[in-house]
């Protein structure tokens, strides 16, 4: 190894280690606290835990200490402390990975002077736009920045995808049909479902099976809803297909899934 390089590790090393005791040292009483910088969450896991099906919101994730596995279809990606994830839209269980990228030094640097922040309330108004900035920047000018262009430039296929995307979530319980949706994007039936799995990793009909499943399983788990309840309010029309289709993506039927959750 070079001394470059060396020197680099080490740099990186000495920043990761600043970041993880702040995260630490706020989150020893909460482990997901919602900071006063919008849109920076800080969250604290202590030990390994079984898959969690969910959806994560588009956003930037960066490991402080320790290693995460996303799944997307039918793949599978790690992150950990020398990885960074991008997340582009919302979608079931994960967000569209762009892939893991290499976390820099002057990446890491922002993000510990954006937590860092959290110590001078007064500064967050004016450096706090201006740390969110250069990261954003940042993330333009490395290897993922043409990637997360072509997201964000309006009319483009990428765009329309996401706000199909955006509708499915809001109306995932609906009956839906490919030419519509296709419509909707602005495209032809074959283009559209061929932007939106390269987009998700999934079909149409898959990506809303998924939100109806992970709606299902969040109202047994914390509406108290039994399975056929829950089955019918996400748009199924049979609860034996309902459970059917739970236990093949979860693992095991619904009661008994939330059954184990709950450590019943």
């Amino acid at each position: 190894m070079s001394d470059t390089a060396r020197s680099c590790d080490d740099r990186i090393d000495t920043i990761q280690r600043a970041l993880a005791m702040e995260i630490d040292r706020r989150t020893r009483t909460r482990p997901r606290l919602e900071t006063e910088i919008a849109g920076l969450v800080l969250i604290r896991g202590n030990s390994p835990t079984e898959p969690l099906s969910y959806t994560m919101d588009s956003s930037i994730c960066l490991i402080a200490q320790g290693r995460k596995r996303i799944f997307l279809g039918e793949e599978s990606y790690i992150y950990d402390d020398r990885y960074f994830l991008i997340t582009s839209v919302d979608l079931p269980v994960v967000a569209q990975v762009l892939e893991a990228s290499e976390a820099t030094p002057n990446m890491l640097e922002a993000f510990l002077r954006l937590v860092n922040l959290l110590k001078s309330p007064e500064d967050l108004p004016v450096l706090g736009l201006m740390i969110k900035r250069e990261i954003f920047y940042r993330l333009l000018v490395g290897e993922q920045g043409p990637k997360l262009r072509r997201i964000v430039t309006a009319g483009n296929h990428s765009h329309s995808i996401a706000s199909t995307i955006e509708w499915l979530r809001r109306n995932f319980a609906d009956q839906i049909k490919m030419d519509e949706l296709a419509s909707r994007s602005g495209m032809s039936q074959s283009t559209f479902h061929h932007h939106f799995r390269s987009v998700t990793a999934m079909s149409p009909l898959q990506f809303q099976k998924r939100l109806r499943l992970n709606e299902a399983r969040r109202l047994m788990l914390t509406e108290r809803l039994d399975a056929a309840t829950a089955a019918f309010q996400v748009g199924y029309e049979s609860p034996s297909q309902f459970s059917r289709e739970y236990k093949r993506l979860f693992g095991t039927p619904p009661a008994q899934d939330v059954k184990n959750m709950i450590g019943i």
